[in-house]
């Protein structure tokens, strides 16, 4: 009954714009064939076997709705910069009081870790937002600082996971950057998916890579997912370079509640310029613009949420 249900929710995706498996899959998908966030959290020890588990209120948070924890949750947060690589950030149950947004990103480009924030499930730990200037969550990073671009040489088949380029650029393709988009615009003059008025964008094909091998003597380079459509020489490849090497770190929010209770016209969590993250398990209440914003995001998930108010 289910592969029937699942033929027929993908009836009316035209058969050329299926990707190689028949069906689409938000996450990156790990060597056990597991979606990124399994992978990331599932599959590493329990947190609490780990020197970078760090609970809250070791850092004075209180969780009891009056006293102003911002701080003491920020402090938490920021620890982890240049820290280990993964650093789980535990709200014990309780109700959490911020005033200000908890920056879970990098936006400056200090230090950041993978750290995924959370707490011991949306019925018993609440972020209470009452910042008047902002998202109560912000995972923002820094964008890509410039792109390079070249043609294929070659023609690629869909489901093609190695490319070759017409053109290499040292500086750019052999610097330690994992991320990259293939795209083929509808005519000459469109330019990168991201660049141009919709109207040039029609039938455009674009997809995010993330690099796993290059060879610059062959000029190829191997991506992680096959291609969901055919590849001509009219195709880009376009790697972003400079602070995109930061997004092969990742941020994850899970098993908490969001709250709006200051009415400010705001997010309840921002995601910006992330890849491989995730939101899971959380409640948000109470948004006066996006519950939940993603922004030049790639290869996220959100499930088991619930959004109301």
């Amino acid at each position: 009954i289910l592969s029937a249900l699942a033929m027929t929710l993908l009836a009316d995706i035209p058969a050329d714009r299926l990707p190689p498996a028949g069906y689409w899959n938000p996450g990156c998908i790990g060597t056990n064939g597991l979606t990124y966030r399994t992978n990331l959290f599932n599959a590493l020890p329990a947190p609490d076997s780990w020197d970078t588990n760090l609970n809250v209120k070791d850092f004075g948070a209180v969780g009891d709705g009056t006293n102003d924890d911002t701080a003491a949750i920020q402090a938490a947060i920021y620890w982890s910069n240049g820290k280990a690589l993964y650093t789980f950030i535990h709200l014990p149950a309780g109700r959490y009081k911020t005033t200000s947004t908890l920056e879970l990103g990098d936006p400056t480009g200090s230090g950041f870790t993978s750290r995924i924030l959370y707490g011991d499930g949306p019925t018993n730990t609440f972020i209470e937002s009452y910042n008047s200037s902002g998202a109560a969550i912000d995972a923002t990073c820094p964008s890509y600082a410039s792109t390079r671009t070249a043609n294929l040489s070659v023609p690629a088949s869909k489901g093609a996971t190695t490319i070759t380029l017409a053109a290499w650029d040292n500086s750019y393709f052999n610097a330690p950057v994992n991320w990259g988009i293939i795209y083929t615009p509808n005519n000459s003059d469109a330019g990168p998916p991201w660049s141009y008025a919709p109207g040039y964008m029609v039938n455009c094909h674009a997809q995010i890579v993330h690099i796993i091998a290059r060879d610059s003597s062959a000029k190829t380079i191997t991506f992680d997912s096959p291609s969901y459509f055919d590849l001509d020489t009219n195709s880009v490849f376009t790697i972003f370079y400079g602070s995109a090497a930061r997004w092969d770190t990742s941020v994850g929010v899970e098993d908490l509640s969001v709250e709006n209770k200051s009415g400010f016209n705001s997010h309840n969590i921002l995601f910006k310029n992330v890849f491989n993250s995730f939101i899971h398990n959380v409640e948000s209440k109470n948004a006066y613009k996006w519950h939940i914003r993603f922004e030049s995001c790639a290869r996220c998930t959100i499930d088991n949420c619930y959004i109301h108010g």
